[in-house]
C-alpha cells in the first residue's frame, strides 16, 4: 500500500517541478527580450535593454516610469551598447526593427564605445519625432552623459519625447544657432555678389552680341542697333545623399528616421 502511494506523490512532484521550470523559462524568455510594462489600452511595451548596466537597480523603476508615457503612441526602448558600428543612427534602427519591425516604436540609444547618443523611430512617432527633433533632443540631454549621470539623460530624453508627441515645443538652441549661421553666410554672399556686380561673378557670365543694320550706302543705321544678350549660368551637379550598406544609413524613407549627438 506505501508503494502504491508513494508513486503517484513522486510523479505528483515531478509534475509540479516540471510546470516550475516552464514558468520560470517563460519568464527569462521576456526578460531577455527587455520588456518590463505592456500598456494594456495600447499593447505598446517598454523595453529596457541596459546591456552595460548604467542604470542603477534601485533607480531603475524612475527609468521605466519616465518611458511608460510613451506607450500612448507606440512601443519605448531604451539600449546601451559598446558595439562599434560605422552608422549609430542605422545601428539604433536595426535594433528597433529587430524588435518590432516597422511597428509604431521609438528608441534612445546610449552607446558608450561611440561616445553618442541616439534616437531613431518608426511609424506614427516618426511623424513627429522627425531626423531634426530627434538631434535637438540629444543635443539637450548630452550634458548628463558627459557628468556620467546617464539616468537623467534617458528620463529628460523621454521627457521631451513625449512633449513633442503631444505637440509641445522643446528647447532647440543648436537649431537656431545653425539657422543663423547660414542666414549669416547666405547674406555675406549675397552681399560680396552685389559689391562684384555680374561682371566679376564666377557664376554668372554675361556675353553681348551686337548686330548692325547696314543701308544701301554703306553707311551704319545706329538707330537699329539691337543688343541680344543671353547668359550662362553656373550649375554645379547636385550629389546625392549617402546612405548605409541597406539604403537606411541615418533612417532614409522607408526606414524610418533619427538623430544623435555626441557626449
Amino acid at each position: 500500500m506505501k508503494t502504491n502511494v508513494r508513486v503517484p506523490a513522486f510523479l505528483l512532484t515531478v509534475l509540479i517541478v516540471f510546470l516550475a521550470c516552464a514558468v520560470i523559462g517563460s519568464a527569462e524568455e521576456k526578460n531577455t527580450k527587455g520588456v518590463v510594462y505592456t500598456n494594456e489600452e495600447t499593447g505598446y511595451d517598454v523595453v529596457v535593454l541596459d546591456d552595460l548596466h548604467l542604470v542603477p537597480a534601485a533607480r531603475k523603476k524612475d527609468l521605466i516610469e519616465a518611458m511608460k508615457p510613451i506607450t500612448e503612441y507606440g512601443h519605448v526602448l531604451f539600449w546601451t551598447t559598446g558595439e562599434s558600428a560605422s552608422d549609430e543612427i542605422e545601428q539604433a534602427r536595426l535594433k528597433r526593427r529587430e524588435m518590432y519591425g516597422r511597428a509604431d516604436a521609438v528608441i534612445f540609444v546610449i552607446n558608450l564605445n561611440l561616445r553618442k547618443l541616439t534616437i531613431q523611430s518608426d511609424g506614427k512617432i516618426y511623424e513627429k519625432i522627425s531626423k531634426s527633433k530627434a538631434r535637438s533632443i540629444t543635443d539637450n540631454v548630452s550634458r548628463y552623459a558627459t557628468d556620467q549621470d546617464y539616468l537623467t539623460c534617458a528620463c529628460e530624453a523621454y521627457r521631451q519625447v513625449y512633449l513633442t508627441l503631444e505637440g509641445e515645443r522643446i528647447a532647440e538652441p543648436m537649431r537656431y544657432i545653425s539657422i543663423a549661421c547660414i542666414s549669416l553666410m547666405a547674406g555675406a554672399i549675397l552681399a560680396i555678389l552685389l559689391v562684384f556686380g555680374k561682371k566679376r561673378n564666377p557664376l554668372l557670365k554675361n556675353e553681348t552680341v551686337h548686330f548692325t543694320c547696314i543701308r544701301g550706302d554703306n553707311s551704319p543705321d545706329l538707330s537699329n542697333i539691337t543688343y541680344l544678350t543671353t547668359t550662362k549660368t553656373y550649375s554645379p551637379q547636385s550629389s546625392s545623399d549617402s546612405g548605409g550598406s541597406s539604403g537606411c544609413g541615418g533612417g532614409s524613407s522607408g526606414c524610418g528616421g533619427g538623430g544623435s549627438s555626441s557626449f
